[in-house]
Formats: C-alpha cells, sequence, structure tokens
C-alpha cells in the first residue's frame, strides 16, 4: 500500500472515530476540529459544568425576587407590634428575621410557591414532637396554621403546569460563556454561579441571551406573584414556630452562666437572641442530608435525655393500654416455672432492662430462663443490691411496684431538669449526679472510671428570720474545671464549722484542737483562722480536688473511710469525699500525661504538693432522681435526699419549706439507712 493510500486511511479512521467517541458520554460537548484551546477554555469548561445544575438556583431566584416585597411587608408589620402581641400570635422574632432575612436577600428556606420544601416539612415535623419533651402552650408555634396554610398553597398548586427543567443548549452554552466574559466573571467559584444567575433572572425580555430560559422564568413568576403574600407568611410562621421551639428545648438554658457572664454578653435577651440565630443559619444553610442532623442538636445534649423521653414513652403505652403489671415476689431458679414471669418479664421491659421486641409468646411464657435471669441481675448491679440464691432483693420489688402514674411524674421532673443540665456535650469530664452518690469520669465521651463519694448532709433547720427549712449542708450544683489537687493538704476550717462546731468543743476542753491536730493561725477578737496539719488524720485526707467555684465546694479524701459502707451517703458539711483518691488522683495524671508525677511518692513524703492539670476536666454537680447506667442503658430511680421532687411534687412548691409546712412531716424514705456509730467528731467538709 502506497504511502499516499496509508495517509487516506488513517484520516477516513479518524474522522469516523472523532463522532463515535464525541457521542460515547465520555466528552461534556463536541468540540470542532479547527476550535482553538486559548484563555477562553476554562470560562467554556465551567460554564459548560453548569449544564445540569442552573435549575434549581434560577428557579429560587426567581421565588426569592418576586417574594421579597412581600416578606418585607409582612415583617414590618408584625415589628410594629407590641412584644407582648407578637408573643401571643403573631412572629415573635421578626426584629430577628428582619436582620437575617435582610442579609441573605430576603430568600425563603421553608417554602416555595407550592408550600413547604422538604426542609420546612422536616421543621415542622420536629416542632410537633413538643409533647413527647412536655413543652407548654403549643398554640405559639403556629402548628395549625402552618398546616393550614401548606394545604391551602397545595390546593391553589393543583393543575398548574410544573415548569420544565432548565437543562442548557448548545446554544445557550455559548451565550453564557458570552455573557460571563462580557461582564468579566473571573473567579468561577460559587459566587461566580450566583453573579451569572442574577444576569440570566434578571436581563431584559427583548434582548435576553437565552430566551427559551426567559420565558421558564417569566412563566414561573407569574405563578408566585400570585401566592406571594401566602408563601412570606407560611416562610415566617415556620421559621417562628421552630426558634420557639428552640428556645424551650435548649436555648433558654443560662445555667452555665453567672451574672457577671450575662452582664458582658449584653443580657439574657442577646445570648438567647444570639443562639437562635445560629440555629436558623444553620438549619437555612445545611445539606439536605445534615438537616436532621441541624434539628438534633435542638435537643439537651446530656446522654440520658433520648433514654428518659423514649422511657415515658413506654410508660405512657403500657398506661393507655391497661397493661402494666402487677408484680408478687417469687424466687428465680433456671428453667423452673412461674405464673409471676410474665408480669415481672413486662415490668422489665417497660423499664428498659430487657428489649421491648420480645414477641407475645416470649412476654408471657411463664419459664424462668437466662434472658429473665440476666435482666434481673443487671437491676441489682446497676442499683447496688445483692441477688443471691434466686432471691432478688426485696427494694428491687419495692421499686418496680411502684405505681406508674408517680413514677411518670417523677420522669416528667427529670426530663425538665435535663433540659437545665449545666452540660453541654463535653466529651472529657466528671459528672456528679448527688442522689446517685457516685462520681464519673468521661472520657471521650467514654466512662472510664466510676467511684462512691459521700456528700452533704441533707439535715435541716428552720431559719427563725424566714420561717423556712434550710439545708446549711447540702451539697450545691454547679459546673467547674477541675484545675489541680493537692497531695498532704492542710485545711482551712470554715468559718461555720468554727462558730458551731469547734468553738463549742474548745469551751469545754481547752485540750481539743492539739488532740485533734487543729491549731489557731489567727486570732482577732472573736474570729478565729483555724487550721488543721497535713497527715492522715486530716479531714481532707491525703489529697484535695479544686474546681473553682462560688460554693468554695471541693472533692477530697477522707479518714471517716466507714462512711462508703452505706448506700445512702449524705455525710458531708457540703463537699464531696472520694473513696479512692489516690486512684483518682493517678487517673488524672495519666489524663493529663504527666509521666513525671508519682502519686504515690509525694504522698509518701508527707509534704504538700499542688499538680496543676493542663487539661482541664469540666466537672458537672447535678441533681437527677433517675439516672441511666453508661454501660447497660438501663434507669435507676434514686433517693430525693434533698427532698427536691417532693417540693416541685407538692400541693404548693412555694410553702413547701415553711417550718411547719409539709417538709416538716415528710421525711421517710429520704434519709439515710443508717449511720455510722463514730461519727461524733467529723468536722470535715
Amino acid at each position: 500500500m502506497s504511502n499516499h493510500t496509508t495517509y487516506s486511511y488513517t484520516t477516513l479512521l479518524i474522522t469516523l472515530a472523532l463522532p463515535l467517541a464525541l457521542m460515547s458520554g465520555c466528552q461534556e460537548r463536541a468540540y470542532k476540529l479547527d476550535e482553538p484551546l486559548g484563555v477562553d477554555a476554562p470560562v467554556r469548561h465551567w460554564v459548560e459544568g453548569l449544564r445540569h445544575k442552573l435549575d434549581e438556583p434560577l428557579k429560587e431566584h426567581v421565588e426569592t425576587q418576586v417574594s421579597k416585597d412581600a416578606l418585607k411587608q409582612r415583617l414590618k408589620a408584625a415589628n410594629k407590634l407590641a412584644w407582648r402581641k407578637r408573643i401571643a400570635s403573631d412572629i415573635k422574632y421578626a426584629d430577628l428575621f428582619d436582620k437575617v432575612y435582610t442579609q441573605q436577600n430576603y430568600r425563603k428556606a421553608m417554602v416555595n410557591h407550592k408550600g413547604l420544601t422538604p426542609r420546612g416539612m422536616l421543621a415542622l415535623e420536629r416542632i410537633k414532637t413538643y409533647k413527647k419533651h412536655l413543652i407548654s402552650e403549643p398554640m405559639n408555634y403556629h402548628i395549625e396554621a402552618i398546616e393550614k396554610l401548606d394545604a391551602q398553597l397545595k390546593e391553589m398548586a393543583k393543575g398548574e403546569q410544573e415548569p420544565p427543567p432548565i437543562e442548557l443548549t448548545p446554544e445557550e452554552i455559548e451565550a453564557l460563556i458570552a455573557l460571563t466574559k462580557d461582564n468579566e466573571i473571573n473567579n468561577l467559584n460559587d459566587t461566580s454561579i450566583d453573579i451569572l444567575v442574577t444576569l440570566i433572572a434578571e436581563s431584559k425580555m427583548e434582548e435576553h441571551p437565552t430566551p427559551r430560559i426567559a420565558k421558564i422564568l417569566d412563566d414561573l413568576k407569574t405563578q408566585v406573584s400570585k401566592t406571594a403574600k401566602l408563601t412570606a407568611e407560611l416562610e415566617l410562621l415556620v421559621s417562628d414556630g421552630l426558634l420557639r421551639f428552640a428556645r424551650d428545648m435548649r436555648h433558654f438554658n443560662l445555667n452555665r452562666m453567672n451574672w457577671q457572664q450575662l452582664k458582658k454578653a449584653g443580657g439574657s435577651r442577646d445570648v438567647i437572641y444570639s443562639r437562635l440565630e445560629e440555629t436558623l443559619l444553620q438549619i437555612r444553610e445545611a445539606k439536605n442530608t445534615e438537616i436532621v442532623k441541624v434539628l438534633d442538636s435542638l435537643n439537651p445534649p446530656h446522654p440520658d435525655y433520648p433514654l428518659l423521653v423514649a422511657m415515658r414513652e413506654r410508660y405512657i403505652t403500657h398506661m393507655e393500654n391497661d397493661s402494666w403489671p402487677k408484680l408478687t415476689p417469687f424466687t428465680l431458679q433456671q428453667g423452673s416455672t412461674s405464673e409471676h414471669a410474665p408480669a415481672l418479664r413486662t415490668r422489665l421491659v417497660i423499664e428498659g432492662y430487657l428489649p421491648d421486641n420480645l414477641t407475645k409468646e416470649q412476654l408471657e411464657s411463664k419459664v424462668v430462663d437466662d434472658a429473665l435471669i440476666d435482666a434481673v441481675s443487671h437491676y441489682h448491679t446497676i442499683h447496688d443490691l445483692q441477688f443471691k440464691n434466686g432471691r432478688p432483693h426485696h427494694k428491687m420489688w419495692k421499686n418496680l411496684r411502684k405505681s406508674p402514674t408517680k413514677r411518670l411524674k417523677t420522669i416528667d421532673l427529670n426530663i425538665d431538669r435535663l433540659r437545665e443540665s449545666r452540660y453541654e456535650g463535653e466529651k472529657d469530664y466528671i459528672y456528679i449526679n448527688l442522689p446517685d452518690f457516685h462520681a464519673e469520669m468521661y472520657e471521650d465521651h467514654k466512662r472510664t472510671y466510676r467511684f462512691k463519694v459521700v456528700i452533704g448532709k441533707n439535715n435541716r433547720k428552720c431559719n427563725p428570720d424566714t420561717d423556712r427549712f434550710e439545708y446549711p449542708n447540702a451539697t450545691p450544683e454547679l459546673h467547674s474545671d477541675l484545675e489541680h489537687f493537692i497531695l498532704n493538704p492542710s485545711w482551712y476550717v470554715p468559718e461555720r464549722i468554727i462558730e458551731d462546731e469547734i468553738k463549742p468543743q474548745v469551751e469545754k476542753d481547752e485540750t481539743w484542737l492539739e488532740r485533734n491536730h487543729y491549731e489557731i493561725v489567727k486570732k482577732r477578737g472573736e474570729k478565729w483562722i483555724v487550721r488543721q496539719t497535713p497527715g492522715p488524720h486530716n479531714a481532707l485526707g491525703l489529697v484535695k480536688f479544686i474546681f473553682p467555684n462560688p460554693h468554695n465546694t471541693y472533692m477530697h479524701d477522707t479518714a471517716k473511710k466507714e462512711y462508703f459502707d452505706y448506700e445512702r451517703r449524705a455525710y458531708s458539711h457540703g463537699c464531696m469525699r472520694v473513696h479512692e483518691p489516690l486512684k483518682f488522683a493517678e487517673k488524672l495524671v495519666s489524663f493529663d500525661q504527666k509521666d513525671d508525677v508519682n502519686v504515690q511518692e509525694i504522698v509518701d513524703s508527707e509534704q504538700s504538693k499542688m499538680i496543676k492539670l493542663e487539661k482541664k476536666l469540666a466537672v458537672f454537680v447535678e441533681y437527677h432522681t433517675i439516672q441511666f447506667d453508661a454501660d447497660l442503658k438501663a434507669p435507676r430511680f434514686l433517693p430525693d435526699i434533698y427532698r427536691h421532687d417532693r417540693r416541685e411534687l407538692s400541693s404548693n412548691p412555694k410553702t413547701y419549706d415553711q417550718c411547719n409546712g409539709a417538709a416538716l412531716r415528710e421525711k421517710a424514705d429520704e434519709e439515710n439507712d443508717a449511720s455510722p456509730a463514730n461519727t461524733a467528731g467529723d468536722l470535715g467538709p
């Protein structure tokens, strides 16, 4: 074959193959053979990449431009109303919306001319969960008005022709390349897309670069203009309802801030508004796959919260179905049968100690199987009870036989308290729930250490000036950071203990101070400063853990180890005594990665030493009479040691603590089970 023939054959193959390659879908467009790939190539590549991406932003732009005035007018009218009127029946957060919608050029996020968008529907569904969260005043969430307007818009949209999707034709691509170049759009990023969308949507009809798209958008403008006022109203109702819900669920909680912090932040209103604005922006800007996550963030972050809400729903279901079992105590032996087994099994399902997906046959079985025994064993473990020889502890039967109505009231109280928790989702922290008489250490959200603590006494005194009972030794609820601990500490005795307990002892016996290792550091008339020297005799024991707070409360060791043998450990003057203080100190050293600190060596030196922590652990001291075990996720009902439940559930909480009131008559099951014999002379904090 000649060279001329070879060249012609090759040319023919290329001529035939090129169209086939371009038709294969591997190319965005059919380049001409004579087209230069010069300075216009990036613009061409960028515009061609928008072929299927302009439909949503163009239609959203039209929606925004047509309904902008309606939104402005509605917000203007709302902002003229008095605050109380807005709260009662209008757009409560109109002033906040004025700011946010102005910044975002009045772009709607929850609604289009056909009603709620998927984002808006998810927001409405979340608002409608208010009942299970025990939030009051649901009429303020606009639920009925939202659903009515949404239905009206959907009805109006029936029969309307859906605007065709905007997919760029080759001719339109060329026109938009020219438009991009003529307007010197150079960065070719998301902002550039917004500029191009604006140019397309707002070009005059007679000189529009893409007449077909202009016709689609013009028809859409006609549709949208018919419902502009309705969609503006619906957009603001959904946004306002969501922010009202967000405030009631979480953003109202200012317990982490003291008055100085609030003042510096501009006051409680500014703090709450800032939180609401952040939530609104997050829900508006979230991708479709992230919206649920943003809505979930409105739930209180305490890990017990979803478990308690789910538990409440189980209680209500069984109460409504009249399926609450009546229990009769019996012995559990593997493989044996008992007519009382089904009732106990059902009761443990309600509490979460058995899965709630058991079949009817499994629930009604009279056989005492391994699963039932394991559930009972778990119950005892979590409640620090002994389960011997198949005989459940009497306290298990006592707890499980409490009426569901009473239990439900306790659940409701604790749901409210968890919404007011100071915990905000920290991954590393120390958590002390006072009625639990334990402290827990969490690292990366996992419990790594749990230990017994002694908390403040629940004794009360009548204040003659107020005629009310006070709890002078109750451990306060607080939040702080564990900054350091002191090995071999001294103890400077609080003035209250000096006046109430030390001075009376000294009046009886002048040698009392010396015998108990106390010394008067300074004496100014009637005012004494008293210190107890370091050592195992010291009321603080061998270590003191410091987390600064207004109550001067801390954790420490104690010489009174016998207190830890009791279930209910309320024996201190307000501070928290630690069962295994040196082990706790070693845990902190390990967490802080202080390889050069040997806790036992320092203790043995009998010299006081402060160990500062670089990685400060948050400390939370709270009061919840229901707590879920971190491992088994099962609940415990705990003693109302400071009578908070009784106070709140009484007929009149405001008068409950009057010296002649209900508190005087209610003392049975909240008292300590027993007290150690040698508590005399225990002045420790």
